[in-house]
């Protein structure tokens, strides 16, 4: 991402912590730091770290990772049921500040995305998926539901409720803030009927500055279409994807989607 200050900072796993790592502008490297964060007490002592999407607070220039926490390293049904979301805060020279965290109660989830706003912290979770979001978890028929939860600015889990207006069976990749205030999802819709991913379409749907949707695409309607991430630019917004046939990627695009 681009920083309050204009550089380029990323973050990474690094083990079970986190790498923060900052350029600037000409591609001179400012920070390559490791963080020995906290984790959520767990049963076995192991586990796997997975941060997935970071936002910043533009007054204090803190750092806001969204993370996932997985207990055990099998492939049976625990593997999925000892689920965590995690959200850090640290700050631009890699100090951690606090860890939010709450187990999750609503099956297997991913992640789409993280955002500040307000003095709160509004993070996204794709539930009922597997931990690579291709298979429904055990016939649950509420899969592919996206879930909108926040936590104040000191780490304190508030609240989660699914999104009305949505399609289940539906996986979002992103959540882009909007010029209107609002934001736009994207991702893939129809994942699991018709043959597995056969049948899935690229697809974006827009949430007002409420998180109520407003509308929702199908960006390209042929089966085994990928959306992946969006941009706004001169009014419009544009999202990328892939057309997959067989196995293999056929071409990567970009569409415009309003």
């Amino acid at each position: 991402m681009i920083d309050r200050e204009g550089n380029i900072s990323i973050i990474s796993r690094f083990g079970n912590k986190l790498l923060l790592a900052r350029w600037n502008p000409n591609g001179g490297q400012i920070l390559n730091q490791v963080i020995p964060v906290e984790v959520p007490p767990n049963p076995n002592n192991t586990g796997d770290l997975d941060p997935y999407s970071m936002t910043e607070d533009k007054a204090t220039g803190d750092f806001f990772i969204f993370s996932d926490f997985l207990y055990s390293g099998n492939s049976n049904a625990s593997y999925y049921l000892t689920y965590n979301t995690m959200v850090h805060r640290i700050s631009n020279k890699g100090e951690p500040r606090w860890l939010g965290y709450r187990r999750d109660s609503l099956n297997s989830q991913s992640i789409a995305g993280i955002l500040y706003r307000d003095n709160v912290v509004h993070t996204f979770v794709n539930v009922g998926l597997n931990q690579a979001g291709l298979t429904p978890f055990f016939g649950d028929k509420t899969y592919g539901q996206i879930y909108h939860e926040q936590w104040d600015s000191s780490g304190a889990f508030l609240s989660s409720e699914a999104l009305a207006g949505l399609p289940q069976n539906t996986y979002f990749n992103q959540v882009l803030p909007t010029s209107d205030g609002g934001f736009l999802l994207s991702g893939t819709t129809n994942l699991f009927s018709s043959g597995y991913t056969l049948n899935a379409k690229m697809m974006v749907a827009k949430l007002n500055s409420s998180f109520k949707a407003e509308w929702q695409k199908l960006v390209d309607t042929r089966s085994q279409s990928f959306g992946m991430q969006s941009f706004e630019a001169d009014g419009a917004y544009f999202t990328s994807g892939s057309h997959v046939v067989g196995n293999k990627v056929q071409f990567q695009m970009v569409v415009k989607t309003q």
